[in-house]
């Protein structure tokens, strides 16, 4: 083999090589994003699940307040139908 095929097919070897370990690297960031994205979604997830909470028991709460105003109201003419 010539000196020139020799030079070129060493080359072509460390080229190859560096394609390699640069994929190995690009697949390794690859999963450390998408484990990172599946952390983040996880995280929205629980979180939006806390707020519907908070919401529903906002919701409940009111309910409860407005039951009582209700009550209050209807006691008050109750008794002022008695007097």
């Amino acid at each position: 083999m010539n000196p020139d095929m020799q030079l070129l097919l060493t080359e072509f070897c460390k080229l190859a090589a560096a394609q390699t370990a640069t994929q190995e690297k690009l697949d390794e960031q690859y999963a450390l994003l998408e484990r990172c994205f599946a952390a983040v979604d996880e995280a929205l997830e629980k979180r939006f699940q806390e707020v519907d909470s908070m919401v529903l028991q906002w919701i409940i709460d009111s309910e409860l307040r407005q039951d009582i105003r209700i009550i209050t109201i209807e006691k008050t003419r109750e008794d002022l139908q008695i007097w």
